[in-house]
């Protein structure tokens, strides 16, 4: 009886630590997902803004080429 205890124990044990682990792993899974999405969302920001200035750049030649013209 008492070796089934003391086996039960160790498992009760292993299986903390394996939860432990797990709970580590997905909280540096979640701060990955966080960090890249965090990263994705500037640089979605930055080429809008260059599209922008490239719009307004064609804009600019086409007024210039008008007036040339």
């Amino acid at each position: 009886m008492i070796k089934s205890l003391a086996s039960l124990e160790k498992i009760v044990i292993q299986l903390r630590q394996r939860k432990q682990d797990a709970t580590k792993f997905r909280k540096r899974a979640e701060k990955q997902l966080k960090e890249v999405r965090s990263a994705e969302k500037r640089s979605t920001s930055g080429l809008y803004s260059i599209d922008k200035k490239i719009e307004l750049e064609r804009e600019d030649v086409t007024d210039v080429s008008g007036t040339l013209n």
